[in-house]
C-alpha cells in the first residue's frame, strides 16, 4: 500500500512538472539549475561528485536558510574534517549565496526534483554517509530511497508553523510513513516537537534544540563597521533606517516613513541630542534579486535618488535612498543600522529574520504577518525588544516614535541581544546529536548495501 501510495504521489509530480514545463523552461527564475534538478548531470560535475569521500550533504532552499544553517555547516566541518561536504540549494539566489561563502569548502549543487529516477542519480554519484535537511523540506521519494539505502537523513531546526500543521495532519496517512524513516528530527520547539509527533506518533525521534539561527554570529566587528560605514557614506553622527527582506507595498510604506522622518524636528540621536534631518538614512534590501530593478523604480517614483550597492555608489544627501541590491550581506548592514523594519511582516508573506538586527542590538519594528517565525516573534514582544504593529500606518508611527526617543531604542536593543546571547546553543546540540549518527570509524558508506532492493535501515540508526 505505501508503495502504491509512493507510485500515485510520483506519477502526480510527473504530471505536474509536465504541466509546468513552460514556466520551468521560461522564466529565468526557475529555468535556473532546471537541468540538475532533472539528473542531467554534466561529466565534470559528476567526476566532482564521485570523489566526495564519507560525503555529508547538506541541503538548504535558499538564501534565509542557508544562512541558518551556516554555523552549523562550519561546526560539521570542523568535527569531520575529512568528509567531503555536499550543499544543496533550490533556487538561483541560494545558490549562489552558498557558492560564495562555502564553495571553497564544499561541493554546491541543486536539489533534485523528488523522482525516484532522478535521486538515484545523485546518490549513486554522491553515495552520502549522511544527509542533513534544513527546517521542513519533507520529500517523500528522498527520503525512502535513503532509507532503503540505509542513509540516515536528519532535518535540523525543523519546524511546523500552525499552517503547516494543519495541512500534514489533513495528509498524515502519507506523511506519517515517511516521517518514520527519519533517523532525526531536532526541532525548534516542543510546540513543534507536538506537530511531528501528532501526525506520526510518539516514537518518533524528536528531539528540541531550540533556533540554530540564535547561533549565528555577529558579523563584523567595530572597525569593518566603520569601513563600511565609510564605503557607501555614512557617518557616526547619522540615524540609519535599515527596511530588510522587503516586498511589494513594504518599500513605500518604508519610503512614506522616511518623508516624514525628515520633516520630523525632534529625532534624537545620542545622549537625548537632537540631530537634523540631513543625518538621517535610509537603506532598503528588497527580499528576491529579480525585483532590485522594480524597487529602484519605486524609489525613484517616490521622488529620490537611488544609490546602489552594485555600482559601488555612495549616499550624499537627505535626497539619496541605498538600494542593497545583492545577497548575503543584509546581516552586515544590520551593524549600521539604528533602527530596522523586518519586512514580509506587512505583505502577508510570515515574516523574515526578526534576530540579525539583535546580533548588532538594533531595535525592530516589523507587521502582524508572522505566521513563519511566530514563536519567537512572540517572545521578543513579550520582553518588550519588539515592536508587533498591527497594520502600516502603526507601523511607520512607531518608528517615528523610536527615530525621537533614543533610550527606548537602546532598551529595546539591549533587551534583544541579551536575549539572543541567552538563547544560544543548538548547534551544540545538534552536533551531539548528529555524532550519533555519524561516526567517521564506524559509519561510512558500504558500496554493497546501496542497492534499492535494501529491504531495511541498520537497526543501530534508530536506537542510538
Amino acid at each position: 500500500m505505501e508503495q502504491f501510495t509512493l507510485d500515485t504521489y510520483s506519477f502526480l509530480l510527473k504530471g505536474a512538472l509536465i504541466f509546468a514545463s513552460p514556466m520551468l523552461l521560461f522564466s529565468p527564475k526557475t529555468r535556473a539549475g532546471l537541468k540538475q534538478k532533472l539528473g542531467l548531470i554534466d561529466e565534470s560535475l559528476a567526476s566532482e561528485l564521485k570523489q566526495c569521500k564519507k560525503a555529508i550533504w547538506i541541503h538548504t532552499v535558499s538564501v534565509g536558510e542557508f544562512n541558518g544553517a551556516y554555523p552549523l555547516i562550519e561546526a560539521i566541518k570542523a568535527k569531520y574534517p575529512s568528509s567531503a561536504l555536499v550543499i544543496s540549494t533550490t533556487t538561483k539566489a541560494g545558490q549562489k549565496l552558498a557558492k560564495e561563502r562555502a564553495g571553497h569548502k564544499a561541493k554546491v549543487i541543486y536539489f533534485p526534483f523528488d523522482l525516484p529516477t532522478v535521486i538515484n542519480r545523485f546518490l549513486s554519484l554522491i553515495n552520502p554517509t549522511l544527509v542533513i535537511i534544513f527546517e521542513t523540506e519533507i520529500w517523500p521519494n528522498f527520503i525512502d530511497l535513503c532509507w532503503s539505502k540505509q542513509i540516515p537523513v536528519a532535518i535540523v531546526n525543523a519546524r511546523m508553523s500552525p499552517r503547516s500543521f494543519k495541512r500534514y495532519k489533513l495528509a498524515k496517512w502519507f506523511f506519517a510513513p515517511v516521517l518514520k524513516k527519519l533517523a532525526l528530527i531536532g526541532t525548534q520547539s516542543d510546540a513543534e516537537a507536538q506537530h511531528y509527533k501528532e501526525i506520526a506518533g510518539k516514537d518518533l525521534p524528536v528531539k528540541i534544540f531550540g533556533n540554530l539561527k540564535y547561533d549565528w554570529p555577529a558579523l563584523i566587528d567595530n572597525l569593518a563597521s566603520k569601513e563600511l560605514k565609510s564605503k557607501i557614506g555614512i557617518t557616526e553622527d547619522n540615524l540609519v533606517i535599515i527596511a530588510g527582506s522587503t516586498h511589494p507595498e513594504e518599500e513605500e510604506l518604508i519610503l512614506d516613513t522616511y518623508r516624514q522622518a525628515l520633516t520630523d524636528n525632534e529625532l534624537a540621536f545620542n545622549n537625548n541630542q537632537m540631530t537634523s534631518q540631513k543625518n538621517l538614512k535610509l537603506i532598503i534590501a528588497p527580499r528576491h534579486p529579480e525585483r532590485f530593478d522594480a524597487v529602484a523604480k519605486v524609489i525613484e517614483n517616490a521622488g529620490y535618488n537611488v544609490c546602489r550597492f552594485s555600482k559601488n555608489e555612495k549616499l550624499l544627501g537627505p535626497n539619496d535612498v541605498y538600494l542593497l541590491d545583492t545577497i548575503g550581506q543584509l546581516a552586515n548592514f544590520y551593524a549600521l543600522a539604528t533602527l530596522a523594519f523586518v519586512g514580509g511582516t506587512i505583505a502577508n508573506v510570515g515574516g523574515h529574520n526578526l534576530l540579525e538586527p539583535y546580533l548588532y542590538a538594533v531595535p525592530v519594528v516589523c507587521g502582524p504577518h508572522l505566521f513563519k517565525t511566530r514563536e519567537t516573534a512572540t517572545i521578543l514582544s513579550k520582553e518588550k525588544a519588539l515592536y508587533i504593529a498591527n497594520d502600516a500606518q502603526e507601523v511607520k508611527n512607531k518608528m517615528i516614535e523610536l527615530l525621537q526617543n533614543e533610550n527606548l531604542r537602546k532598551q529595546m536593543g539591549a533587551i534583544g541581544q541579551r536575549w539572543l546571547e541567552n538563547n544560544r546553543g543548538a548547534v551544540a546540540k545538534s552536533i551531539d546529536a548528529i555524532a550519533a549518527l555519524f561516526d567517521e570509524d564506524k559509519l561510512k558508506p558500504d558500496k554493497s548495501l546501496t542497492s534499492n532492493n535494501s529491504p531495511t535501515r541498520k537497526t543501530e540508526i534508530m536506537t542510538k
